[in-house]
């Protein structure tokens, strides 16, 4: 997602990432695929503070900010990977706008997301409600201190998927 801030920054090397970034180019390694960021029309704050109450706000309004053009082709996969960071323990809206406006009917969708130590709660369940998949899996939830070791935590995935969705936090 568009909105980083310091408490879902890791560094590498001389390079920063978002932690659900950072994860995503994990995957990417493993098991191949195109990777898409997800970005609102009005970039979202890098103020930690500032961020979390825009969030409240959305999610207490119901609101799906409005996302950037893109020419994504998802008919183009067969499976797709959502990530994201956990926002008061579910899936921010710039996700769910994401899933309202592409049709992944029929496809599988594998959710993975970074959080601050309340692992996903039923941010799967989120997922898999939006996306109104064919299928739609257990996805993995890795803890923001551990992102930089997770390559074991990946091995459960397979060269077979082809497509990752990612948000940066």
């Amino acid at each position: 997602m568009d909105a980083t801030t310091s408490a879902s920054i890791v560094a590498d090397g001389d390079l920063r990432y978002g932690t659900t970034e950072y994860i995503a180019n994990m995957i990417a390694e493993k098991v191949g695929g195109d990777l898409h960021r997800i970005e609102t029309v009005t970039p979202y704050t890098a103020d930690f503070d500032e961020l979390r109450d825009v969030n409240h706000d959305e999610m207490n309004r119901n609101d799906l900010p409005e996302l950037k053009e893109s020419n994504l082709d998802v008919s183009a996969y067969d499976t797709v990977f959502i990530g994201y960071p956990m926002w008061a323990t579910d899936v921010p809206q710039e996700v769910l706008s994401f899933l309202n406006a592409y049709d992944l009917t029929g496809k599988t969708v594998i959710p993975f997301c970074t959080h601050d130590g309340y692992g996903a709660s039923s941010s799967y369940q989120t997922i898999a409600k939006a996306s109104h998949a064919a299928v739609s899996l257990d996805g993995i939830a890795i803890e923001a201190k551990d992102v930089m070791n997770a390559q074991d935590t990946i091995t459960w995935l397979s060269s077979t998927h082809r497509q990752i969705i990612q948000i940066f936090p």
